[in-house]
């Protein structure tokens, strides 16, 4: 990419663009990120707004931005898992796919039960909060297996482009890894009208609404391209949308890398 830089404040907006994890550049086709040199963790949340133990869980997980943990330290993703609708509340973002990837969670730990709400970091339950910062802090300070660049283009309001360029260089680290495509949307409500949040108001944040993979590695080489056009329900608003895309083990649940940015309005 080859820039004449006129002055200092094109220089300083320069900079900004490369720093890690964020936009490099914009031309015609769309934005393109990259990951940076740091490791990104991955934190899935599985909830439910038919559960009474949920919502603090919810908040934690709203709260990593402010604490200056997102999208730098941490990506959370919030998975909310229908198996809580029979007793009498239907969670609007529940989707059946996610209770498959919980149970599969559940399999690879040779778990024979579900919960919620269940916090998991890099493949590996959180049971206190208190100590996810010294885990957290841990997870970073290694050395991340994979890059992730994506080339965000410009699409119609219902569809969601995408050209992923994932590099992991080592070729055992390749063996088990897949990579995964999450939507999410932010600044959620609902209002609860049976079950046991009967007659409270729910705020959810990183509520995945669409979900893609797993997808394979190239079999040949340490690099691997893959292009995906994802549908957008007409409910998600695009101004508080974004979409991550994270390099898993399918083994253990570690994650290789994770980048996250914010939707083209």
């Amino acid at each position: 990419m080859n820039i004449i830089l006129r002055d200092w404040t094109v220089l300083a907006g320069m900079l900004l663009l490369l720093l890690p994890g964020s936009l490099l550049y914009a031309d015609g086709r769309g934005q393109v990120f990259e990951s940076g040199p740091d490791k990104v963790a991955l934190l899935e949340l599985y909830t439910s707004e038919g559960c009474s133990s949920c919502p603090p869980a919810d908040a934690f997980v709203s709260a990593l931005k402010d604490a200056g943990l997102y999208p730098k330290h941490v990506i959370p993703l919030s998975f909310h898992v229908t198996y809580w609708d029979y007793i009498g509340w239907h969670d609007l973002f529940a989707q059946d796919m996610f209770d498959r990837r919980q149970r599969q969670l559940a399999a690879r730990r040779k778990n024979p039960t579900v919960y919620t709400p269940q916090l998991v970091l890099d493949g590996q339950d959180v049971r206190a909060t208190g100590t996810f910062r010294t885990r957290l802090r841990a997870l970073n300070q290694n050395r991340p297996q994979a890059t992730i660049k994506m080339t965000m283009k410009h699409t119609g309001a219902d569809t969601l482009g995408l050209d992923l360029d994932i590099l992991v260089p080592d070729q055992q680290d390749r063996v088990n890894a897949t990579v995964f495509v999450a939507l999410f949307e932010n600044r959620l409500s609902s209002r609860v009208n049976a079950g046991e949040n009967n007659g409270r108001t729910l705020r959810h944040d990183y509520v995945v609404r669409r979900f893609v993979g797993p997808l394979a590695l190239a079999d040949a080489g340490p690099d691997s391209q893959h292009s995906l056009e994802i549908d957008i329900p007409e409910t998600v608003r695009r101004e508080h949308a974004g979409v991550a895309v994270f390099v898993q083990n399918s083994v253990d649940g570690s994650v290789l890398q994770a980048l996250s940015a914010q939707l083209i309005p």
